[in-house]
């Protein structure tokens, strides 16, 4: 082998690889991909749609995030085929499709989004997917997402049974809520979670825009464009709610490295 591959003592094993890494990205995607469109046609999700959430990437890259967040949950946020999700701030559902060809019975997935646009799109084009699927609007107001919402922040109720969830996920969510409306969800979540069960959610760390403060508005003119938070203040709200910390905050950095570069921080947490 010396003699045909020069120097192949010193090349990387596979798991060390570059190229190996992005080549197991891509067989996740497809394996994703491929069963939902052989069952179901592959959802098109419009720009318009996508447009939703701010992030209009192509339907290849969405496909991508979904089952790379999937795989950010199985590793530090216990997901399994049984579980009991529930997906605030659901959007045009890019968990959900990660988690189409996953969860069974006796899991189940709920995704809530106060934009009726998304909800209406995803009851027709995701829920589908998945007979332990199901999608609902609420309409919470939102200075960012949905300003004329009837609902406002204190009297916010998930429309789910006590103690009947073992994942509640918030994902770029708290990012975009005032404190008062972060300590409403988070009791919420709290009410909702069985015991033992998980609460995953992001929010943007202030140090990481160099600011010091425990807690900012970015843009006071539309203050749920964006929130800071520091780890001291999220360890408060957490104690106020009945939950506490699981081990070590998670930085989630992108599709390609989870652990890299971060944007937005990840809390685990449990009752």
């Amino acid at each position: 082998m010396e003699s045909i591959f020069p120097g192949i003592e010193t090349l990387p094993v596979p798991n060390e690889s570059e190229l190996f890494r992005y080549f197991a990205e891509f067989c996740d995607t497809f394996a994703v991909t491929y069963p939902i469109y052989q069952l179901t046609g592959d959802p098109d999700i419009p720009e318009e749609i996508r447009n939703l959430t701010n992030n209009a990437k192509s339907v290849g890259n969405c496909y991508h995030r979904a089952i790379h967040f999937t795989k950010f949950l199985k590793s530090y946020a216990d997901l399994r085929p049984a579980s009991r999700v529930l997906d605030v701030g659901c959007g045009w559902g890019l968990l959900a499709l990660g988690l189409a060809n996953l969860i069974e019975e006796p899991g189940s997935y709920v995704g809530i989004d106060i934009q009726k646009e998304a909800i209406a799109w995803t009851q027709k084009n995701v829920a589908p997917l998945n007979p332990g699927f199901s999608f609902v609007h609420l309409d919470i107001a939102n200075t960012r997402y949905n300003a004329q919402g009837a609902i406002p922040y204190d009297g916010i109720r998930l429309p789910i049974e006590s103690g009947s969830v073992d994942l509640a996920v918030f994902s770029s969510v708290f990012t975009h809520m005032r404190r008062e409306e972060v300590e409403q969800y988070l009791r919420e979540s709290q009410r909702v979670l069985r015991t033992g069960g998980i609460v995953a959610f992001s929010y943007f760390h202030s140090s990481f825009f160099g600011d010091n403060q425990d807690y900012a508005v970015r843009f006071p003119d539309n203050p749920d464009r964006m929130t800071l938070f520091s780890t001291r203040e999220i360890h408060r709200l957490l104690s106020l709610c009945g939950l506490f910390p699981v081990g070590s905050q998670v930085n989630y950095g992108g599709p390609l490295n989870y652990e890299g570069p971060f944007f937005q921080t990840f809390m685990i947490t449990t009752k």
